[in-house]
């Protein structure tokens, strides 16, 4: 343990919190998450499904160097959303998908 009463662990030990997003605040254990965006990229493949498919929601989170801490202490590296600002749920998702399919201009 440091001094500042942190656990020394490399960014890949650490569990990851999202960002932004219809997952704003969620805590990951790293792997768990990772599976999750691999089966989203599988299904994405096998299916045909564009980017706003609300299914492939854990493709839209990038990895940072930024460590955020708790309160209680415990930190996490910070995965921030990648897909457009004004998505807040899976819903906002899916209408972007919706419009995409439908040929419309998606921000």
């Amino acid at each position: 343990m440091s001094s500042a009463g942190t656990w020394d662990r490399d960014l890949d030990e650490l569990p990851i919190v999202l960002t932004g997003g219809p997952a704003d605040g969620h805590w990951y254990h790293r792997v768990d998450f990772e599976q999750r965006q691999l089966a989203a990229r599988r299904m994405a493949e096998v299916h045909h499904r564009g980017r706003f498919d609300p299914a492939a929601w854990p493709l839209l989170y990038a990895p940072t160097a930024t460590v955020k801490t708790r309160p209680d202490g415990r930190q996490a590296v910070q995965w921030t959303w990648t897909g457009p600002a004004n998505v807040r749920s899976l819903r906002d998702l899916a209408r972007l998908d919706d419009q995409a399919r439908a040929g419309r201009t998606v921000a």
